[in-house]
């Protein structure tokens, strides 16, 4: 059931998550944050087109997660796919002024699915 291409995924994203903390400790004498926002299963097209190939129904978050539990083997803790603005929300906080004080940090928009 797990993916084969799950270990170079998930490489790929910590990856990222070890740039972002280096160049947030670079950058932070100049007050430039850096921080990483690691999205779980989103209800994005990507997700829906792969629902549509398998015969599920994307636009039910709960029958989306439930496909990829079956399909992958890896659902959310939450039983139901996340939503585009979810993941919006906690950008738009990220770059907005109200975070002053956040660097470095990788926030995990996930349903509770981080299997790294």
């Amino acid at each position: 059931r797990q993916s084969t291409r799950l270990p170079a995924y998930t490489a790929a994203k910590a990856a990222v998550t070890s740039v972002s903390k280096n160049l947030s400790l670079l950058l932070a004498k100049d007050e430039i944050m850096v921080n990483v926002v690691s999205p779980g299963s989103i209800s994005s097209e990507a997700l829906l087109a792969w629902a549509d190939s398998v015969g599920v129904d994307g636009a039910d978050p709960y029958r989306l997660m439930s496909a990829i539990d079956e399909h992958f083997g890896h659902p959310a803790h939450l039983p139901r796919a996340g939503l585009p603005h979810e993941i919006g929300a906690v950008a738009a906080f990220l770059a907005s002024k109200r975070n002053s004080y956040m660097t470095g940090a990788n926030v995990n928009v996930d349903g509770g699915s981080d299997f790294v």
